[in-house]
């Protein structure tokens, strides 16, 4: 019973976040050397490339994990060139990060 309630519980989690999101008219990123920036409306979440654990990158999205905060990236989102770009520019971030660690 416990199970069902919690599964039901994350089900309407997730709605709610993917109804919020769908809300959203402006998504932009802005990557430079030290910072990766995701500017949603009138927010702005600002994460130092040092801050990321780990990514996850894909032919359909990009997921990254940083200390802060979960980022989900489709591909969809973007065209095919600028999603091969950021693909790139992350892997070069990751790569950089998991050498130092």
């Amino acid at each position: 019973m416990t199970k069902a309630f919690t599964i039901r519980k994350r089900k309407k989690e997730v709605k709610e976040y993917l109804d919020d999101v769908e809300k959203v008219k402006t998504h932009q990123l802005i990557l430079t050397n030290e910072t990766f920036q995701m500017i949603q409306e009138e927010e702005k979440v600002t994460e130092k490339w040092t801050d990321f654990k780990s990514a996850e990158l894909n032919d359909l999205y990009a997921f990254l994990l940083s200390n802060n905060e979960n980022y989900l990236i489709p591909k969809k989102s973007m065209t095919e060139f600028e999603f091969d770009n950021l693909k790139t520019l992350l892997s070069e971030k990751i790569n950089v990060l998991q050498h130092d660690i």
